[in-house]
């Protein structure tokens, strides 16, 4: 009996964590996340509160969408779970190191190649579909396709 769309898709979504997971994970790792409010143009962020401890403040009422959240808290777990830390004086270069460090980690466990690869594969083809299947922002799912077939040089199968 062949596997239908449907449960392609029902699999595929299995791969992928949803934000209860992720706030889960931050707990395992004894990283504290908080909701707060913040004046300026920052709608999240990472801290180390005392060497090798780190929390995360997002702010609830700057979150478009479920998706947003999930993307956010990811790429501060990123931050914090690769060490990738910087200061307001740290050099620019640097500073984008960084931020692609987290981004690359909340790529890789938001939206894993195989699992991006098997929704390309069951009909979802556009980068709004798959935003919509994984229920996170279509500009996470491009970068995430742009990070596989750019510095990963992977190609999508369909397998």
């Amino acid at each position: 009996m062949q596997n239908s769309p449907r449960n392609n898709t029902e699999t595929v979504r299995a791969e992928v964590p949803d934000v209860i997971s992720l706030y889960e994970l931050a707990e395992q790792r004894d990283i504290d996340v908080y909701w707060y409010s913040m004046d300026s143009d920052l709608e999240s962020l990472v801290a180390e509160i005392v060497p090798g401890h780190t929390a995360i403040a997002i702010d609830p009422f700057k979150l478009k969408s479920l998706g947003d959240e999930k993307y956010k808290l990811a790429h501060e777990l990123g931050h914090s779970l690769t060490g990738s830390l910087y200061r307001r004086n740290t050099p620019l270069d640097e500073r984008g190191r960084n931020e692609q460090r987290a981004d690359r980690w909340a790529i890789e466990h938001l939206l894993p190649f195989s699992a991006l690869d098997q929704a390309i594969a069951a009909g979802h083809g556009t980068p709004s579909e798959l935003a919509e299947l994984f229920d996170l922002p279509q500009y996470f799912v491009e970068m995430a396709i742009a990070y596989y077939t750019g510095p990963k040089a992977l190609t999508f199968t369909g397998k």
